[in-house]
């Protein structure tokens, strides 16, 4: 059961009474982030999605993210917006006719694109640079890129082109701009047949007639907006594969296209609001994902994993070994690596997936977010017996690990562990169990997901059945890697809501020796949460009780976390670690990956050796959330997490990813009692809402995020 906090540093809960909150937009279920938004989805690739019509996608085939942006002529400066791969519907006016067909409009992003100029308002312009992504083609492509176009496109007014009714286009253009012609190139279906007066350009028959063809379904001036380029050959790679396409850009999309494809999809739109989103945002674009799967638990069979012959080289300890009786390794006798199929349990509900290992310690093996579709924790390719832990080996497998009876990893994670399967109407279970016997101590853990929550829930027990006491460490190490890289980028950040850390180890040289105290996050004008500033491997302990509150790994650039939420105080116990540059990642793998590590445990330190009485017994809870599309992270609880991000221009904006749906749930962001925000919105664990604030916003400051009947409070970084 989840405890009722209050919450102190950057977190505080409390009962709110919400006065009347607007816009109310009208929200649906499915993803779609407003009515507007869902029936002129609906309109144009509702037949599409169904097979009833064969042609290419107006806004794409997935549902993208829903944002409160900037706009200075909007009710409190911003408007909703709604990502889809294509292109960006918004609604501006939202008291506006709604049956109006500009009542939700659709964004002139590729001028953005190719000015650099990103708009805030009617007559209001943000400076950046323009975007260099490939216009067409594989995100790695040669292609021309919607920078590159500055020169012949128009967006100002500039570089009109004369009327060329009846030639045939033959123009090549490219990746370094320069323009040369190709004359057997020139097809009837290139044959202009419509010039543009009002930006100056020709359009070709076959872009011409694939406008006309959407009429019925969709405002074509609306959607697509004037010509501002010429129509051009250019050589790109779709799918690895060279192509030579023809494109053309318009203010609102781009088109392209491609003789190769069959009749009905040879024109195509540009993925202009995947182009746009990455541009603006610097960070992947995640598609709304939907499942009503009640919590389920099986057997799913094996995996095969490659296993080194680590079993033969293991040699009996004797009973005056502080190990025994487990088992040291004589690595001469090591042979080389085989598949070896593992029992696999699964475990899943709406919102996550979960494989967990019995005869590998019982792990979590993965954790998916179904929201991204990637494994949030580490899987080495192989199983290896590295030179680390207390019996001068382990195996860093991945997941998340149980760690008894001592420090460090302890001396279970190879040994196989006992489970049981339970299954009712509202969640699914897997209980796996063992007897650690250096102690004798029994360890049992509770791994569940509920119908309707994204967290997932682990309760454990140890009891000690002996007729003495014993010296007792418990841990669970959770080995992250966000965005199923199975390696860590420099953008990693620790979030952990401590004034002070302990060192336990470090290659760093600037830090103090182990069982030393430092300030956290800065210590001597370096931000050590972030994974950037390390100077080789750190193992670092919380000093603060952070009972009853929270902490995180997430990696701002792939968007991705993983979190602890409404911390026990029966586990105490917080530590992070990484491995450095200089670390040897052959110690444990054979491919270099890496990872993070979040341990949480029953003592403070590896240092607390607490005695467990003769029949005594001890029970504890964890709460894990899986993260995504929050910026970075700043806050969490059972409710769901928020992130606040600061761009390089220093805007603010304020990300909430619930753990459950909450259905027209009020939003009021504040600092010292001032409204910066408010709104009603449906809030769905699969589909974080993110608010542009358009206030100056500096640091030190507290700004108060009203949410589900409580307040997450968070100190501007």
């Amino acid at each position: 059961m989840f405890r009722r906090i209050t919450l102190s540093f950057c977190l505080l809960i409390v009962s709110l009474s919400f006065v009347p909150q607007r816009p109310s937009y009208a929200a649906f279920t499915d993803g779609f982030a407003d009515s507007a938004f869902r029936q002129r989805w609906q309109r144009a690739d509702q037949a599409v999605a169904e097979g009833q019509t064969s042609r290419s996608w107006v806004w794409g085939q997935n549902i993208g993210p829903r944002i409160i942006e900037r706009y200075q002529q909007s009710p409190q400066a911003s408007r909703l917006v709604q990502y889809f791969d294509k292109a960006r519907m918004e609604i501006s006016q939202p008291a506006a006719d709604r049956t109006s067909e500009w009542f939700a409009t659709n964004g002139l992003l590729v001028v953005e694109l190719i000015s650099g100029q990103m708009q805030t308002g009617d007559q209001r312009f943000e400076p950046r640079t323009a975007a260099n992504v490939p216009i067409a083609g594989d995100p790695a492509s040669s292609s021309p890129t919607y920078a590159s176009l500055a020169p012949i496109a128009t967006t100002n007014g500039d570089h009109r082109s004369e009327n060329r009714q009846g030639q045939r286009i033959s123009s090549l253009l490219a990746a370094n701009g320069q323009i040369s012609d190709q004359p057997n190139l020139a097809t009837a279906n290139t044959t202009i047949v419509q010039y543009e007066s009002v930006t100056g350009h020709n359009v070709p028959k076959v872009f011409f007639d694939f406008q006309q063809s959407l009429s019925t379904v969709t405002n074509v001036l609306g959607t697509f907006g004037y010509p501002i380029t010429e129509a051009y050959w250019i050589d790109t790679t779709i799918n690895g594969q060279a192509q030579r396409v023809l494109f053309q850009a318009f203010e609102r999309r781009v088109l392209t296209y491609n003789p190769n494809n069959s009749a009905n999809w040879q024109v195509e739109m540009g993925n202009v609001g995947s182009h746009y989103y990455r541009w603006r945002y610097t960070t992947p674009m995640y598609y709304f994902q939907d499942s009503s799967i009640a919590a389920k638990v099986s057997e799913a069979g094996t995996l095969a994993i490659n296993t080194e012959g680590y079993q033969p080289a293991l040699v009996d300890s004797l009973p005056n070994d502080p190990i025994y009786p487990y088992k040291r390794i004589d690595r001469s006798k090591i042979t080389g690596y085989q598949p070896k199929h593992y029992r696999l349990l699964k475990l899943e509900n709406r919102y996550v997936t979960l494989t967990i290992l019995p005869e590998l310690g019982g792990r979590v093996y993965q954790l998916i977010n179904k929201a991204t579709g990637q494994n949030l924790l580490y899987q080495n390719p192989v199983i290896k017996a590295s030179h680390l832990g207390q019996r001068g080996w382990w195996l860093a497998a991945g997941g998340i690990e149980w760690a008894a009876p001592t420090e460090e990893h302890g001396y279970l994670e190879s040994e196989p562990w006992d489970y049981r399967l339970e299954q009712t109407n509202e969640a699914a279970r897997v209980i796996v169990s063992t007897t650690e016997r250096h102690t004798g101590i029994q360890i049992e853990i509770t791994i569940e997901l509920t119908n309707d929550s994204q967290i997932v829930n682990m309760r454990g027990n140890y009891r000690n059945p002996t007729a003495s006491p014993q010296p007792f460490q418990f841990w669970m190490n959770a080995m992250i890697a966000p965005g199923g890289i199975n390696h860590l980028q420099r953008s990693l950040h620790f979030a952990v809501p401590t004034q002070q850390m302990i060192v336990h180890a470090t290659q760093d040289a600037a830090l103090p020796a182990p069982q030393q105290t430092i300030s956290w996050p800065t210590f001597n004008q370096r931000d050590l949460s972030r994974y950037a500033t390390w100077n080789g491997y750190i193992g670092l302990f919380a000093a603060d009780n952070l009972s009853g509150k929270w902490a995180g790994v997430y990696d701002p650039a792939l968007n991705q976390g993983l979190m602890l939420v409404d911390l026990d105080p029966n586990l105490p116990g917080i530590k992070t670690f990484a491995f450095g540059d200089q670390f040897d990642r052959s110690l444990y793998t054979t491919d270099g990956s890496d990872y993070a590590e979040l341990w949480h445990g029953a003592q403070a330190t590896f240092w607390d050796y607490p005695s467990l009485a003769a029949g005594q017994s001890r029970s504890f809870e964890a709460h894990w959330l899986p993260l995504h599309d929050l910026g970075d992270l700043s806050a969490g609880n059972r409710y769901g997490a928020v992130g606040l991000q600061i761009s390089s221009n220093g805007n603010v904006s304020v990300a909430i990813q619930p753990s459950q749906a909450f259905v027209a749930t009020p939003i009021r962001i504040s600092k010292a009692g001032q409204t910066l925000w408010q709104g009603t919105f449906d809030l769905k664990p699969q589909q974080p809402l993110r608010i542009e604030l358009t206030q100056n916003i500096t640091r030190g400051e507290l700004l108060a995020i009203e949410w589900a009947g409580q307040t997450q409070q968070i100190v501007v970084p």
